[in-house]
């Protein structure tokens, strides 16, 4: 392995553009007393981990898993995070008209429900739009709480006189961004890519590709890396994918890293890789149709 190869930096120019980056965000609610503890936790699990409204459409259903052995109550809410200089989400001690807005605009059901271990739900998200709505994104939080039980607090009071354990119920509550597009649109281009050493696959390698993103709105999508030999072959192979790659408002760009497979350091020396970016909202699509793939290719030297 040479050091020119992890020096490898190939790079396409284009307009820089807005996007921003939100991962899941859990709340942790939890009491501890003095002595020894037996925790247990409440997490339900969402699909898909955002809501995206387009411009066509009013309704979408998210599935609620229950992953646990117990069966969990928990309610439903909307709620509106900011994100601080930090990076980090936070919850504002005041709305703005625009947030109040974006919260009426959206309608759920059920608002409060119970679900069995192993089993899974569904909560039916609608909009709303105002008639005179101007175009533009529109992002709010919806969060699954679940419910303390009672009973079984009641039987943690009984162990804890007898066996001095506390039984301490882990709460998670889980909050996911709705995101309504009105009017928008967006494109998304790799602009370039990097190798480094990364000890955590079989190939020792990984990719860092850097995405902008053009237009009014968020993006969303799946990332394939192939790799064509510098020695006049045919020989396309896929060598990594990413997927679920989210470009928010309003950060200019997103570097993901791709653990790559089936390529070895000295073939990246030459040759060319492909970057696909397939537009893709999370969501199965109607009729098996597949968004069109955008590819830019990269000579490696």
């Amino acid at each position: 392995m040479t050091s020119s190869f992890f020096s490898t930096y190939i790079k396409w120019n284009s307009s820089a553009t807005k996007a921003t980056h939100i991962v899941v965000y859990f709340l942790l609610l939890f009491t501890i007393a003095e002595g020894a503890a037996a925790a247990t936790s409440k997490m339900l699990m969402m699909n898909p981990v955002r809501a995206i409204f387009t411009d066509r459409q009013r309704s979408l259903n998210v599935s609620v898993a229950n992953p646990s052995k117990e069966t969990i109550s928990y309610t439903v809410s909307l709620v509106t995070m900011r994100k601080g200089t930090d990076g980090n989400y936070f919850i504002p001690e005041e709305e703005t008209e625009e947030e109040r807005l974006i919260k009426s605009m959206i309608r759920y059901s059920p608002r409060r429900a119970t679900i069995e271990p192993g089993k899974r739900q569904v909560v039916k998200l609608m909009i709303r739009k105002p008639k005179d709505l101007p175009p533009g994104e529109y992002q709010t939080r919806i969060r699954y709480t679940p419910l303390r039980d009672t009973q079984t607090n009641q039987q943690s009071g009984q162990k804890t006189s007898v066996k001095g354990m506390i039984d301490i119920d882990l709460i998670v509550s889980s909050t996911f961004p709705i995101i309504i597009q009105h009017g928008v649109e967006s494109e998304v281009s790799p602009q370039s890519i990097s190798f480094k050493k990364y000890p955590e696959t079989p190939s020792g390698i990984a990719a860092d590709v850097v995405f902008s993103r053009t237009g009014n709105s968020s993006a969303f999508g799946n990332v394939f890396l192939k790799y064509t030999p510098g020695d006049n072959s045919n020989e396309t192979r896929e060598i990594g994918r990413s997927q679920g790659l989210a470009i928010y408002l309003p950060e200019t760009e997103k570097t993901i890293t791709i653990a790559l497979k089936d390529v070895t350091p000295q073939e990246l020396t030459s040759g060319t890789i492909q970057v696909l970016f397939q537009p893709h909202i999370g969501k199965a699509q109607k009729h098996k149709k597949r968004e069109t793939f955008r590819m830019r290719e990269f000579l490696l030297q």
